[in-house]
């Protein structure tokens, strides 16, 4: 009898494994128990509701079964008040356990017709007071059924914000397992994206420095210089667009630019520097070796941190290049292991790395660097770099032949004025167009007609500040319409 009574109460599908059908189920049953303490109509009222609502909730009709029950539990507190003295009856705060449930029953706006329908009763009761209607008076001559009638809005009260607190925990569990799945989501993209530097601006490295080696020798053609140029443009412009996919905060316009003297090589009667250069990379240890053994330095290279370690207390060298990311041991872990050694405190310790935020200067310079260079790196840095950290004396020679662009001359509507007509246009429809290879190939055509002015254009060109020539060019045209 009792497994037969069990079944036919027990809840099934997949209301069964929600919280707020469950929540619903065993309010249901409980009130369906306290109905057999509440009094005649009451009593049955009570039960007709709650049988009738877990007909439905049963059936899977979770909707129709908490319209049931609210508009019952609705009826049956309307009841209560009216027969234990209306709207000064103690019973009044029945009222306030229905919005509560018809919020985790059907959502907020279910929630606010509810309490608009209880204060509907209320305004009503207070007009029926004001009329002096005498309303029938049943709970006073029973205290006890009037207490059992508040049981079950108290019961609905507590079961509703029990819910409610229940589906709240849930809720912060599941915020909280997503914000920790999209800080993972967003450490595998770092992850990702350092890789990809990594090998991007490796590469890069390799391409500019031994493009910028080639272009300084005196003894190649003007037209292979040119070509030279382009590589070395190119790469400038693929890095900053690295740049931007790795959503770093591109650096302000460069000041007025300065000329960079080329470094010959050292001065003469000065001790031999010695420099270890620690890279894992062939190409860019071969290119910053050259450089520097053109320049009169002694150089050895390691190709992972412990030979370095075994190069440092063999060959003892003023001056190491580090790359961060070697195999074996890494580049902060051999430097760290180089301070402790004889020697090591005094050792100028530069990193080479691919990152470019400046923020890891601190973290780099805690594990036991002096300084830090970004790859790709130019001739000038690492010369500039040698000289913040040894003592040293250079000889210089002025870059071939400085360019107007690189004096900081301004770009003036009136120089282009002399330019063929055709020629203006070609170069304006490219600049709209903002296609590369037809802006430098119209820009060559500027320079064999004016060598100066190509210079200057190459120059805004570089650093990609097509605006600026085309204002120039829209006021060239004025200047003209204005002759």
């Amino acid at each position: 009898m009792l497994f037969r009574l069990r079944r036919s109460v027990r809840l099934r599908g997949l209301l069964a494994n929600g919280p707020t059908g469950k929540s619903l189920h065993v309010l249901l049953l409980v009130l369906l128990c306290c109905s057999a303490f509440l009094p005649g109509a009451i009593a049955a009222w009570l039960a007709v509701t709650s049988i009738s609502s877990l007909v439905f909730l049963r059936r899977g009709c979770l909707t129709a079964s908490a319209w049931i029950f609210l508009t019952g539990t609705w009826m049956l507190n309307t009841a209560v008040i009216v027969l234990s003295g209306g709207i000064l009856s103690p019973t009044l705060p029945l009222y306030l356990a229905l919005p509560i449930s018809a919020a985790w029953l059907l959502g907020p706006a279910t929630s606010l017709w509810t309490a608009a329908a209880c204060l509907g009763a209320v305004l009503g009761l207070t007009l029926i007071e004001n009329f002096d209607v005498a309303l029938p008076s049943y709970f006073p001559e029973m205290p006890p059924a009037l207490w059992a009638a508040l049981l079950a809005p108290a019961i609905i009260s507590t079961v509703s914000v029990a819910h409610a607190m229940k589906v709240l925990k849930q809720a912060l569990a599941r915020s909280e397992t997503a914000q920790a799945d999209f800080r993972a989501a967003a450490q595998t993209r770092n992850n990702a994206l350092a890789g990809m530097s990594h090998k991007l601006r490796t590469s890069l490295n390799a391409i500019l420095g031994f493009s910028n080696l080639v272009r300084e020798d005196t003894g190649i053609s003007p037209e292979h210089r040119g070509d030279l140029d382009i590589v070395a443009r190119k790469a400038e412009h693929l890095l900053t667009l690295i740049d931007e996919v790795l959503d770093v905060s591109r650096l302000p316009a460069e000041p007025a630019p300065r000329t960079h003297r080329q470094v010959l090589g050292l001065s003469p009667n000065q001790p031999g520097f010695r420099i270890l250069i620690v890279e894992d990379t062939r190409e860019n240890g071969n290119f910053l070796q050259r450089m520097l053994l053109d320049a009169g330095f002694q150089v050895r290279t390691a190709g992972d941190g412990l030979r370095a370690i075994d190069e440092f207390r063999a060959w003892r060298p003023h001056f190491i290049w580090m790359d961060l990311r070697l195999p074996t041991r890494g580049g902060p872990e051999a430097a760290r292991k180089i301070r402790t050694l004889e020697g090591g405190a005094e050792v100028r310790i530069v990193a080479l790395t691919v990152s470019p935020f400046c923020h890891q200067r601190a973290e780099l310079l805690s594990s036991g660097f002096d300084d830090f260079l970004s790859k790709p790196y130019r001739r000038h840095e690492i010369f500039d770099c040698l000289s913040r950290h040894l003592v040293l004396r250079y000889r210089y020679r002025e870059t071939l032949p400085p360019s107007a662009g690189d004096t900081g001359v301004p770009l003036l509507p009136e120089a282009l004025k002399a330019l063929p007509s055709d020629l203006r246009s070609v170069l304006s429809d490219a600049l709209v167009r903002l296609e590369p290879d037809p802006i430098a190939e119209a820009i060559h055509r500027v320079t064999e007609h004016d060598s100066q002015l190509g210079r200057i254009l190459t120059h805004y060109s570089e650093r990609l500040a097509y605006a600026q020539i085309l204002d120039a060019l829209e006021l060239e045209y004025g200047l003209a319409g204005g002759a």
